[in-house]
This record gives C-alpha cells, sequence and structure tokens, in this order.
C-alpha cells in the first residue's frame, strides 16, 4: 500500500464519518443518555 493510498483512504473514512456524525448528531445525545441509564440500571 502506496502512501498516497493511505491517504486517500483516511481521507473517505474521515468524510464517512462526518457524515455519520452530521447524522446521528442529534440522536446522539438520546444514546448516550440512554446508555448512561443503562450502566446506572445495571449497578
Amino acid at each position: 500500500m502506496s502512501q498516497s493510498t493511505k491517504v486517500k483512504r483516511l481521507e473517505e473514512v474521515a468524510n464517512c464519518h462526518q457524515k455519520l456524525n452530521i447524522m446521528f448528531g442529534k440522536s446522539f445525545s438520546k444514546i448516550k443518555s440512554l446508555t448512561m441509564y443503562t450502566k446506572i440500571a445495571k449497578l
């Protein structure tokens, strides 16, 4: 794997993460509070 291919791949991954962050940004806080709740409930 050449260096330029690696960089290109990283950029693709970063773009995917950005899109996911935008998509899940609103629901993420809900998920976060849900996981916190389940952690507390398990204790």
